[in-house]
């Protein structure tokens, strides 16, 4: 098993075997199979960086750590975005930052605090998830080149 709990190559199932005996008393015989789970499926190595990803990195780090999605390395300087962390935080920019940004818009126009102060929570929140994104999808656009 990996240090890294990002990178794991696979989970375990059970599968029980077809044959069933009428007599036996004891369970079927198990067999342990590693699976790949496509979503959190990574390239093996230490992710590429550039100078956009060196910029985006503290934001991206600081987001993390507050949504509890600490890398096993505690950074993404040594671990890749999964698929489904780059999809969630895509997602969160969509339904949340940029309705947060109609929000504060909407509250700046009609005079209302809580709705400028909603935008702003939420307008927080997408500009996270999009430096999460954004260092995401460096490493995937990156990752050809640095093969060559």
């Amino acid at each position: 098993m990996s240090a890294n709990p990002e990178s794991m190559p696979g989970v375990l199932t059970f599968l029980f075997s077809a044959r069933h005996d009428p007599g036996r008393r004891s369970a079927p015989a198990r067999r342990c199979t590693r699976v790949s789970y496509p979503w959190t499926r990574v390239p093996k190595g230490l992710p590429p960086l550039d100078l956009v990803q060196v910029r985006l990195l503290p934001l991206a780090d600081f987001f993390m750590g507050l949504m509890w999605s600490r890398p096993g390395g505690l950074s993404l300087r040594t671990t890749w975005v999964t698929p489904a962390t780059l999809w969630l935080s895509t997602a969160v920019v969509l339904l949340v930052g940029l309705p947060g940004v109609a929000a504060i818009a909407y509250g700046i126009a009609t005079g209302q605090v809580l709705m400028l102060f909603a935008g702003l929570v939420a307008a927080a929140l997408g500009t996270g998830a999009g430096a999460v994104a954004t260092y995401g999808i460096r490493q995937r656009r990156l990752a050809p080149a640095a093969r060559r």
